[in-house]
């Protein structure tokens, strides 16, 4: 049940015995558990001025059919069958222009569910009622005016306490909307529930520890918690693993294939690069298989990949199997070098090539896409983007050595191909009794030539 009370300022004159204020709350919790009591009878014992008093109210689970619940720290549930209906009471603590949500389905899953919301920052509308098709935002679909089946809403807003109080009711059966679920008291119903962020009056993506639920027997009152904290470690796990495959592994094995190619040993049968690179791809992809598996451990089946952020995930993985069997199974060399390299080899280098640089941006924009899915804070954004930044500046810096390098050794060879000039004939210059032999004109043949010092008269 709710209790409505009052607050009342010190009287000027107290009568003797009258009661402290933590002796009156145990009285009051007292009356509220006793069915017999004056508050249910309407009995009035004393009547006191209470234009100064402060109203607020509090959730008091009875002896009777009322059942209370803490979802979370900031949100408290209340629930009594009526019949073939049932009233819901929610009180919520974490601010007062914060969207917050009460679902009911028949699996632990947000998907499906049949949802309330109180959004404070709806213009004409605080507390409406969605079907939640799907996780993205196209999939809450909010319930026509006619189809809405939730009655007797009452919102009750507590600025000195910070606290937002709603209270509905709605019938047992399912109504005609799409995610319409209906409640049976008899057998298990999953409770979920959603928080936004702070300040977020309006229904939006929310962090990752933002949400929760659990199993509740309605007739009773028992209620089991899902084991919120394993499941945010999960998403710290498998945000960890694809962040160092994504973000370490995957392009350091570019880079070495791409500029370290100069790394040798006198001793290793495959030169050095070709080790670190083939080490480091394997390492990025057991790493993404890993968390993978950490991905689907910690969702619903129906939720595996209802998100762009898990559909992006499966087709990255996919992609990175190719990419592993093109580098295992690729076509030779040449046996000696400078002989051209064949057309198959020639095709194999421009895709695994091609879709390594693309496997690489892809999965830096899921990462992304990941820490927005999870609600990360902007320290996390912070870290990642400097990464990928000394990723992008390390590539450039290589390149443009490389190049320089490159441009070096071009001018050097031409420097080297020329004749030396000793080699060449020298006619405007040509030293004091030089003989000019052979020189052909057409196919006339001039014999020897001496040619003289030119003197003075």
């Amino acid at each position: 049940m709710v209790v409505d009370f009052a607050v009342l300022p010190p009287l000027a004159t107290e009568p003797v015995g009258t009661p402290l204020a933590h002796e009156l709350a145990v009285q009051l919790l007292a009356a509220a558990s006793n069915t017999s009591s004056d508050l249910y009878t309407g009995n009035v014992t004393r009547l006191m001025d209470v234009s100064s008093a402060i109203s607020t109210r509090i959730i008091v689970p009875t002896a009777g059919d009322l059942h209370v619940v803490r979802l979370s720290p900031e949100l408290l549930l209340g629930w009594s069958l009526q019949g073939n209906a049932i009233s819901f009471v929610a009180e919520f603590s974490g601010g007062l222009d914060r969207w917050f949500s009460v679902a009911v389905n028949d699996v632990l899953s947000m998907v499906r569910a049949d949802s309330v919301v109180y959004q404070p920052a709806q213009a004409l509308l605080d507390v409406s009622q969605y079907g939640l098709l799907d996780r993205t935002l196209w999939g809450i679909v909010p319930v026509a005016p006619s189809d809405r089946t939730v009655s007797d809403v009452v919102v009750s807003r507590n600025p000195d306490a910070n606290r937002v109080t709603i209270e509905w009711t709605r019938p047992l059966a399912a109504g005609s909307y799409s995610g319409a679920q209906r409640i049976n008291p008899e057998s298990e119903t999953h409770i979920v529930w959603a928080m936004g962020y702070p300040s977020h009056g309006l229904l939006a993506p929310h962090a990752v520890d933002a949400c929760g639920g659990g199993s509740a027997n309605l007739r009773t009152g028992a209620y089991n918690s899902s084991n919120l904290s394993s499941r945010r470690v999960l998403w710290i796990v498998h945000g960890v693993l694809m962040a160092l495959a994504w973000l370490v592994f995957f392009p350091s094995g570019i880079l070495i294939a791409r500029y370290g190619r100069k790394l040798t040993t006198p001793h290793s049968k495959r030169p050095v690069w070709f080790l670190a690179h083939w080490v480091l791809q394997f390492l990025g992809f057991m790493t993404t298989i890993a968390a993978l598996g950490v991905a689907l451990d910690m969702t619903t089946v129906d939720s595996h990949f209802a998100h762009p952020h898990n559909v992006f995930g499966l087709v990255l993985v996919c992609m990175c199997a190719a990419q592993v069997l093109l580098g295992m199974f690729r076509p030779s060399l040449p046996a000696r070098a400078g002989e051209p390299v064949t057309r198959c080899r020639a095709v194999w280098e421009v895709v695994h090539k091609g879709l390594g640089y693309l496997l690489f941006l892809a999965g830096v924009c899921n990462v992304f896409m990941g820490l927005a899915r999870a609600g990360a804070v902007t320290a996390l954004y912070i870290v990642a983007a400097c990464l990928v930044f000394a990723l992008l500046l390390t590539y450039g810096v290589l390149y443009a050595v490389f190049q320089q390098e490159a441009r070096r050794k071009k001018r050097v060879a031409v420097l080297t191909s020329r004749p030396p000039p000793s080699a060449l004939p020298s006619f405007g210059s040509a030293a004091p009794h030089t003989t000019v032999s052979q020189l052909h004109r057409g196919s006339e043949r001039v014999k020897p030539l001496e040619v003289g010092r030119v003197g003075t008269a």
